[in-house]
């Protein structure tokens, strides 16, 4: 009879523990989702131009004279209270102003997102993303991303860069989308700042946005440090050349951060 209750615990037990134990409620309670993952709406503009002239008009005969681009930018907010997200995926969605999808893509948030921060992404190219114009609205939708413990690197983000003085060079080749000779060239830029590096040497990937003066994003690049290969502990010199931007955008623009992730 004892023999008979035992067995009745113990069968019981097991129930108890398969119930307690099933593996959907364990990945569910260990790991965030996707939903963790805020996108922002995001902030763009179009800097098509022209990229053939003859006689100071822009020449249409020739294939590639007319490049369409548009430049973006959006964040993602990591709202998980525990757990940091890498390689994190979003889908982009480019729509005309009835609505029909035009262009889709997935852009890559750089590094890692911690519990409660933000991260920032934008075209690799500062033209812009896309052989494509007339965008009236881009929706991002984050669709992938990993997740693990957070790393103690501490890092200064953001950087406020301030533009070069004299920095600007308006003879580069490059002109607004035009259909006479009134096309105008794109400005060459130059931007400096001082972030401070916390932990040990390293190279970070900088994700430059432009905001206007209502504080939204309206494009950015994700940029190569020019003649820095590594910080170092404290105080580092950032400096980023030769970004080109059609005029209209760079009056648009009231500050200029710096990301690193």
């Amino acid at each position: 009879m004892r023999s008979k209750v035992l067995a009745g615990i113990t069968v019981g037990s097991l129930i108890i523990g398969g119930l307690l134990s099933t593996p959907g409620q364990a990945a569910s309670s260990s790991q965030p989702s996707v939903k963790s993952l805020v996108a922002s709406p995001v902030g763009f503009r179009d800097v098509s131009y022209c990229s053939g002239y003859i006689n100071g008009i822009c020449d249409k005969t020739f294939n590639g004279s007319l490049s369409f681009r548009t430049n973006w930018a959006f964040s993602v907010t990591n709202s998980d209270t525990r757990k940091s997200a890498l390689h994190v995926r979003a889908q982009l969605t480019f729509e005309d102003a009835s609505g029909n999808t035009i262009y889709q893509t997935v852009a890559t948030i750089p590094g890692e997102i911690k519990p409660g921060k933000i991260g920032w992404a934008a075209p690799i190219d500062d033209g812009g993303n896309g052989a494509i114009t007339g965008v009236a609205r881009i929706t991002a939708k984050v669709v992938a991303a990993t997740w693990v413990n957070p790393s103690k690197a501490i890092i200064q983000a953001p950087v406020i860069l301030e533009l070069e003085p004299n920095g600007h060079d308006f003879g580069v080749p490059l002109g607004l989308l035009c259909d006479f000779s009134d096309c105008t060239p794109f400005s060459s830029f130059k931007l400096n700042g001082i972030m401070s590096w916390r932990g040990g040497a390293g190279t970070p990937t900088g994700t430059v946005i432009y905001f206007d003066s209502q504080g939204m994003p309206i494009g950015g690049t994700t940029s190569i440090l020019a003649g820095k290969s590594k910080f170092n502990t404290g105080s580092n010199s950032v400096h980023i050349d030769s970004l080109r931007l059609p005029p209209k955008e760079l009056s648009e623009i009231a500050i200029f951060k710096i990301y690193f992730a």
